[in-house]
């Protein structure tokens, strides 16, 4: 195996596992990447909006109605995928078996093309409907169609630069992807003014995927130098491994699919309350994407850890590591919501509003703010899991919240024409996730029965039997 692992490094003095600090200051080492990767995106993000705003007020409608398909691009294929293949990875590397962890490296690389086809084909031909059904219409759906055909067109470079991620993180190098993100948004901050300027919106949606598309060059040198793209010549296609990225990755991705189902359902019962609440809940929840950041960070680093550890066989030390994780990712975010319960004046500053709807947005907040505790607990704990290859119990969580949010968010509205009782549902619904998801990690994290288990076998691969 190329180098040592993070167990290797980490975990040995069995005393530092009796106190929490260690096992902090790991994660954070790790989470610190993963912050400035998405601090990348948000630059990218933010050029689209001020290139979009300088050709009118159309263009930039137009670029909004297509951002929540663009964070489901990436949220799928980084957040989702990416995980299963960063879990899978660090077992194999916690296990020191070379052979499997190439094994899997090529088989996410291969599905991750597939995967990149199947949503260029389908969002090319759906977008249109998708747009008008999320309430595109005239020259602001043209616009949006635009923007999104080249970014579906460079679905397959998002989806390789989300496997790659994958295996890089799973290693424990995280400043592999953080540096590839960081040379897109440079790009694009270059390229996305030049090429509006002869194609409208297209040229920033060109601009977005081609940025994607050159930064898995520097991706994919430093992965190969880290041995793990190492013998194509000796790789064999193995149904088995490619079932078993499939078997994590794709309740995966229905985890994301159903966070967002979630904030749909909530927006559509928020509807009923009038247009102030409906913009107060909209910019009140958007500050849920602020703390997103916080618990992928270190919801990332967790599957590098405790995969690693996991795979060393040191099962008290991946529990430990996904325990202090998940306890310490919500009580951060438990800490930075009721900072925004008690001075909502913080966050709606940035907001020129109606005071009707500031009203409803400071309700909001403070209902819901101190409840960010549980999405903490509940968005690490579905990264953490991937450490274990075991996703379904987190699932479950997610599909809890969705449940929680439609029947609180009816009880709600059949009791009381007034917003207080509808915040109070979506608070309970994240309080349901992140128990569900707490108790989740807790159970994937317990050490199997068996005394002896083989290295990858939570993955269905035993040692080695990826290079049968």
């Amino acid at each position: 195996m190329h180098g040592t692992t993070l167990a290797s490094r980490r975990l040995r003095p069995a005393a530092a596992f009796g106190y929490a600090m260690p096992l902090f200051l790991a994660i954070s080492r790790l989470a610190l990447p993963n912050l400035v990767a998405f601090a990348a995106q948000l630059l990218m993000a933010t050029v689209d909006g001020m290139v979009a705003a300088r050709l009118g007020a159309t263009a930039l409608a137009g670029v909004a109605l297509v951002l929540p398909l663009q964070m489901l691009i990436g949220q799928t294929s980084n957040g989702a995928f990416g995980a299963a293949v960063g879990g899978m990875i660090a077992r194999s590397t916690g296990a020191r078996d070379a052979a499997a962890m190439r094994s899997v490296a090529w088989h996410a690389v291969l599905t991750a093309g597939v995967i990149g086809v199947l949503f260029c084909v389908g969002g090319v031909a759906f977008a249109p409907r998708a747009l008008a059904a999320m309430g595109g219409s005239g020259d602001v759906l043209a616009e949006a169609v635009r923007y999104a055909t080249p970014i579906f067109l460079g679905c397959v470079g998002v989806w390789l630069t989300g496997a790659l991620a994958g295996i890089a993180r799973g290693q424990g190098r995280m400043w592999l992807p953080a540096g590839a993100l960081i040379c897109a948004a440079a790009m694009h901050a270059l390229l996305a003014p030049r090429l509006a300027a002869h194609w409208g919106v297209a040229g920033i949606g060109a601009s977005w995927a081609a940025s994607y598309t050159l930064s898995l060059l520097p991706l994919v040198v430093a992965v190969h130098r880290t041995r793990a793209l190492a013998g194509l010549r000796e790789f064999r296609w193995q149904s088995p491994v490619a079932r078993s990225i499939l078997r994590i990755g794709v309740p995966s991705i229905g985890a994301v699919l159903l966070a967002n189902l979630s904030v749909v359902l909530a927006t559509s019962y928020a509807t009923r309350y009038g247009q102030d609440v409906l913009i107060g809940f909209g910019i009140g929840a958007r500050f849920e994407y602020v703390l997103v950041p916080f618990a992928f960070s270190i919801g990332m680093s967790l599957v590098a850890l405790a995969g690693q550890a996991r795979g060393a066989g040191d099962h008290l030390a991946a529990r430990r590591y996904a325990m202090a994780g998940v306890l310490g990712s919500g009580l951060l975010l438990g800490v930075i919501g009721s900072a925004a319960a008690l001075f909502p004046a913080l966050w709606l500053r940035w907001f020129d509003i109606a005071p009707a709807a500031h009203d409803a947005a400071a309700l909001y907040l403070r209902h819901v703010g101190p409840f960010y505790l549980f999405f903490g607990f509940g968005l690490t704990a579905f990264f953490a899991s991937q450490a274990f290859g075991r996703i379904g119990p987190a699932l479950g969580g997610a599909g809890l919240r969705v449940l929680g949010v439609a029947a609180g968010s009816a009880i709600a509205a059949a009791l009381t024409p007034e917003p207080r009782a509808f915040f109070i549902a979506i608070a309970c619904a994240f309080m349901l996730y992140g128990l569900a998801n707490l108790y989740a990690i807790h159970l994937v994290s317990r050490p199997p029965a068996r005394v002896a288990p083989q290295p990858g076998a939570d993955d269905g691969l035993a040692t080695g039997a990826c290079s049968r």
